[in-house]
C-alpha cells in the first residue's frame, strides 16, 4: 500500500498533467476565459484561499485583474486584501484602502468592514475614530463572512468615542444607510 502511494505520488510530481482536474474549477475556468466577471472572481479567490485548488496567489491575482475590469465590488475587496497582505503583490496600504472605500459605496458589506479597520488603526489614511464607527456599522447591519467582528469591532470603538463623538457618528450612519446599504 505504502509502495502504490509514493508510486502515485512520484507520477504525480512528474507529471502533473495525468492528475484529474477538479470539474468545479474546469467549469469556473471554461466560463472565466470567456470572460463572465463572476467566474473570473470566484477563480480568483479559488486559487487564493487554495478552495477547490492549490493556493496560487500569483494566479488569483490574475484573475482578479480580470473581475476588475468589470468594477467587481467583491473583486475590490479581495484585491485590497492581497495588498494589504503583500499576497501575490507588492504591498500597498493606500491601494487597499482606495479599493475598500469603492467597494464600500458599492454597498460591499465586507470592504466596508475593512474600510472601518483601515479607518481605526489608520492603514492607507489618517486614523478617524468616527469614520471607522461609522463603516463598522454599517458593515455589521449587512450579511457576509465578517459581519460577527464587524459588531464586535462596532461595540469596542463605541466605548472609546465621547458621548457626542457617538451621537454625530450615529446620526451620520442614519443617513448613509440607503446609500451604503443592500
Amino acid at each position: 500500500m505504502k509502495a502504490q502511494f509514493l508510486a502515485i505520488l512520484l507520477l504525480s510530481l512528474l507529471f502533473p498533467s495525468l492528475i484529474v482536474a477538479n470539474p468545479n474549477i474546469t467549469a469556473l475556468e471554461t466560463s472565466a476565459n470567456a470572460g463572465n466577471s463572476r467566474a473570473q472572481f470566484d477563480l480568483a479567490k479559488a486559487y487564493y484561499y487554495g478552495r477547490d485548488i492549490q493556493q496560487d496567489y500569483p494566479t488569483a491575482i490574475k484573475w482578479l485583474k480580470q473581475a476588475l475590469r468589470s468594477d467587481n465590488p467583491q473583486a475590490k475587496t479581495l484585491m485590497g486584501l492581497a495588498l494589504t497582505s503583500g499576497h501575490g503583490v507588492k504591498k500597498n496600504l493606500e491601494q487597499a484602502f482606495q479599493l475598500f472605500a469603492e467597494a464600500s459605496r458599492s454597498k460591499d458589506g465586507e470592504a466596508q468592514y475593512y474600510l472601518g479597520q483601515a479607518y481605526l488603526k489608520g492603514k492607507g489614511t489618517d486614523a478617524n475614530i468616527i469614520s471607522a464607527y461609522i463603516w463598522l456599522t454599517l458593515s455589521s447591519h449587512q450579511a457576509h463572512s465578517k459581519q460577527p467582528e464587524a459588531k464586535q469591532t462596532q461595540q469596542e470603538v463605541a466605548k472609546l468615542m465621547t458621548p457626542a463623538q457617538l451621537n454625530n457618528a450615529n446620526i451620520l450612519v442614519e443617513q448613509f444607510k440607503g446609500m451604503y446599504e443592500q
